[in-house]
């Protein structure tokens, strides 16, 4: 490929610090009413169909502009049609199921596939739907981390790695899988988020494991431009997929990912909290003080008995 495209690099977003964003929806819904890049990319690549795809995992991952990169899935994929108006990318979300549960809840809802969405982001009504289900299994499983991460998520505290919640790699095989069904009518497919996808972590703090926190979050309201109700199913649920959108046919694919062929998991580990440096820092400057002190006070005291034996040694004469 070959060709100039601009680039623009978002540092702060509402007064918080970014890595920068590379818009992929459509030049509709652009700010400066400027090309974006992926088209400008392929105004100068007339041989390439105009879609892209991605494979995302907690470290590396694969881009790719026209047809789909069927070499990293395990699977066909499955394609369901975009809903108008072609500015987000639209798919229809039918239901979604927590574990075992008797019945799922039925959303019915336009889902909107964001890979510049961190989270799984739905309004509080939904949320609660869904929490609800997590509550169940709950009950019968006190104690489990899962359940304090969802009860964080539930109280609206956000995500941050400063409100996660340690736990061993271990628990990703106890607790369940959710379930959820895209499409509508007859065109109906589940894909099934593991604990391994649907949890964000990091390596733990102060214990060898992982830090976690619910990659579900909510906010009080979420609605389209018509005033429907939405959800934005963002790198949380992407990431367990190899995702493609295909512009020329107006619809988006998933399937199952080879993620030995596309990034990989997190280890487990152990790291240390940015303020526990600070306070060894603390400890050590005191440390170092009161060492001072005490080399000044024999010093003082050295002194001062040299000066008496001078003195007693003066009288004497």
């Amino acid at each position: 490929m070959s060709g100039n495209a601009f680039f623009g690099a978002l540092t702060f977003i509402n007064g918080t610090l970014s890595n920068g964003i590379i818009g992929l929806a459509y030049q509709s819904i652009s700010a400066a009413g400027v090309s974006p890049v992926l088209d400008r990319i392929l105004m100068n690549n007339t041989g390439y169909s105009n879609a892209f795809g991605m494979c995302m995992a907690d470290v590396g991952g694969l881009f790719v502009i026209g047809d789909p990169l069927t070499a990293v899935t395990t699977a066909p994929i499955s394609w369901f049609p975009m809903i108008r108006p072609y500015d987000f990318y639209r798919i229809p979300l039918a239901s979604v199921k927590f574990g075992n549960s008797a019945t799922a809840v039925n959303l019915n809802l336009k889902a909107i596939v964001d890979s510049g969405s961190t989270m799984i982001t739905m309004s509080a009504k939904n949320f609660n739907l869904i929490y609800a289900q997590i509550q169940s299994w709950c009950t019968s499983n006190p104690g489990e981390k899962l359940c304090k991460m969802a009860d964080d998520a539930a109280k609206n505290k956000g995500f941050s790695a400063s409100l996660c919640e340690d736990f061993k790699p271990s628990a990703l095989n106890r607790w369940p899988n959710f379930t959820y069904t895209l499409g509508s009518g007859a065109n109906l497919v589940t894909f099934t988020l593991t604990p391994r996808d649907y949890i964000r972590y990091v390596k733990g703090f102060f214990k060898v494991g992982y830090c976690g926190w619910l990659g579900i979050t909510q906010l009080p309201t979420l609605t389209d431009r018509d005033g429907s109700d939405i959800v934005i199913l963002g790198d949380t649920f992407m990431r367990a997929f190899y995702v493609h959108f295909d512009r020329d046919q107006s619809r988006v694919g998933f399937a199952p990912v080879n993620h030995t062929l596309c990034g990989r998991y997190l280890k487990s580990g152990l790291i240390w909290p940015w303020w526990i440096f600070l306070v060894f820092a603390a400890v050590l400057l005191c440390c170092c003080c009161c060492i001072s002190l005490c080399i000044y006070g024999c010093y003082r005291c050295c002194c001062k008995s040299s000066a008496d034996g001078y003195q007693r040694a003066n009288d004497s004469l």
